[in-house]
């Protein structure tokens, strides 16, 4: 399995600690025969019992090194516990440096040029071996800070321009030093990332290349299509895969002495030839052709097949690929349902209601009845559908079709024609109190309360009501007057219904003519502002004003502000 980015990166940290902690017997050995022969010669130089004090404690702090180093090698779950030795090896790096530091800073050699060189050079060459030996910069930054540091203190502390000048000098020195550490740390480490990446692209690639040599025969094989190899000339089928024989009901055995013609039935051998003809003869690369398979058992289904003429094989062969169409005709079906019904509430659409509203119409003419047409609105539904979700609104418009559906004839078609629109059409009608009976029915059932989500929600609704032939003779008309009479029926309070009237037409016309003034009303300056004193009753005295919005249009005239106001505040 290729490696995850997540386990490439443990893998870089765990390469890196591994080289540490390798590395860190030879550090030690090294510091070791320098810190001794440095001590010897400092010793010589300053017989103190507190060098060999210090000379102790630094054989302690290595002996304790090489038992972590010990304890490292020995553990089984390093990679489980990357942070504990990590954080382990930078404190023995504190330790370390801070006690080979600390020579500097106690036994500081002043008096002797080559004394001072060699505590320089000492600590100076610890940091040089540690830049490429350290590939955790954290912990070459404590080793060169540790051993550094006390040097440049005590060059910056001697009241003389050449130890002032080398203490800058180490300054510069330490800074070289941290950032070729930083670079070769970031080299290290994308070494290794390039690496374990190469190597998850290898075995990437080579699990591709697996599955691309494996992956045609078995989609081939497992594919619910049947598919047959068969034989050009003699059509036998040479091969076959698993949907042929769950399809068919014939063993592998079987088929090889089954000829295609046997399965695909409707076709004769020549026949079969002057259909796959343009094979042979190169105009087609395949053909289809359709027809019935049958069974072992000697059922039969409607096929669709595809034959292609493959001349590379010796015999030429014919790959077939045959698909089971019987459910074809049942998605046709599903098709056409969704295409006509509402599939939230299983009420007809928009679509289909304007189809049955026509039809309707036809028979109402040959009848000498009339056609009713109820167009209803739930009131206060896109507060219900905004506060408590969708998901309740679904339910509403559920339970409001089931309520539409149970109150009306079987003779009669509701429809949703809109998110929380619904239209009934009425035939045989004779007589107008017919639609109002239903009408005051509608209403009264929703009422009633809604259950959904646990809670009962009221929602009652509105209709408008439009009659052929009284009202209009098209479907659009219908429904655009009844949508009409609807919206009349909210501006009366809701949960009501009203039957259109002509007269509503010429409001609508009206208000569409203001509507289309109003909007330049600003700009041509037909709006005047009218300020009505306030007057103190008890002493006459002037309190304020009222501002008051008067339009005059020189088309349609004076229009009152009861009238533009509502048609602004909905523009």
């Amino acid at each position: 399995m290729p490696l995850h980015p997540s386990s490439i990166e443990q893998k870089i940290q765990q390469d890196r600690l591994d080289h540490i902690y390798q590395r860190s017997k030879a550090a030690i050995i090294a510091i070791f025969s320098a810190g001794s022969i440095y001590t010897f010669l400092l010793y010589r130089i300053n017989p103190q019992p507190a060098i060999l004090l210090w000379y102790a404690a630094f054989l302690i702090v290595l002996l304790a090194r090489l038992i972590l180093v010990y304890g490292y090698q020995r553990s089984t779950n390093t990679a489980d516990n990357q942070k504990f030795w990590l954080n382990a090896y930078r404190f023995a790096i504190l330790a370390t440096g801070s006690l080979v530091g600390s020579l500097n800073l106690f036994f500081f050699p002043t008096d002797s040029l080559p004394d001072l060189l060699l505590a320089i050079i000492f600590p100076f060459g610890i940091v040089v071996g540690a830049v490429s030996m350290l590939v955790d910069f954290v912990s070459f930054s404590i080793y060169a800070a540790t051993l550094m540091l006390p040097i440049v203190y005590q060059m910056l502390t001697v009241n003389d321009s050449a130890y002032i000048n080398t203490g800058f000098l180490t300054c510069v020195l330490i800074v070289f030093f941290l950032k070729f550490s930083k670079q070769y740390n970031n080299t290290f480490i994308s070494s290794l990332r390039l690496r374990y990446e190469n190597t998850a692209l290898l075995e990437k690639l080579e699990q591709e290349k697996k599955k691309l040599s494996n992956r045609l025969i078995r989609i081939l094989n497992d594919s619910s299509n049947e598919i047959y190899v068969v034989d050009a000339d003699s059509l036998v089928c040479l091969q076959v895969n698993r949907g042929a024989i769950e399809n068919l009901g014939y063993s592998q055995e079987e088929f090889s002495s089954i000829n295609l013609l046997d399965i695909f039935t409707g076709f004769d051998h020549a026949s079969f030839c002057r259909q796959v003809g343009p094979l042979y003869d190169g105009n087609e690369e395949f053909i289809l052709l359709q027809g019935k398979n049958r069974r072992k058992d000697g059922t039969t289904y409607p096929v669709e097949a595809r034959l292609q003429l493959s001349t590379e094989d010796s015999p030429p062969i014919i790959v077939v690929t045959v698909q089971n169409i019987s459910e074809r005709h049942e998605w046709e079906q599903k098709l056409l349902y969704q295409a006509n019904f509402d599939q939230l509430t299983g009420l007809r659409n928009r679509h289909t209601m304007q189809s049955c509203i026509s039809q309707a119409f036809a028979r109402a003419q040959r009848n000498l009845t009339k056609v009713v047409l109820l167009f209803i609105d739930l009131d206060n539904f896109k507060n219900i559908n905004d506060s408590m979700g969708h998901n309740i609104g679904d339910i509403i418009l559920q339970q409001t079709a089931d309520r539409i559906r149970n109150l009306l004839r079987e003779s009669d078609i509701p429809a949703r024609t809109g998110g929380d629109e619904f239209t009934i059409l009425l035939e045989d009608v004779r007589e107008n109190v017919q639609a109002e009976v239903v009408a005051r029915k509608l209403i009264e059932k929703f009422q009633q309360p809604f259950l959904a989500g646990g809670r009962e929600i009221y929602s009652t609704i509105s209709i408008g009501i439009s009659i052929f032939p009284d009202d209009g003779v098209s479907p659009n008309e219908l429904l655009k007057f009844a949508d009409m009479a609807m919206y009349r029926a909210k501006e009366k309070g809701r949960n009501n219904f009203c039957f259109f009237s002509r007269e509503m037409c010429r409001d609508s016309e009206k208000e569409m003519r203001i509507i289309i003034h109003l909007r330049n009303a600003l700009e041509k300056g037909e709006l005047t502002l009218f300020f009505q004193p306030k007057v103190d009753i008890t002493d006459g005295r002037l309190v304020g004003a009222e501002t008051l919005l008067r339009w005059h249009s020189p088309e349609l005239g004076d229009i009152p502000p009861n009238v533009f106001i509502p048609l602004a505040e909905q523009m």
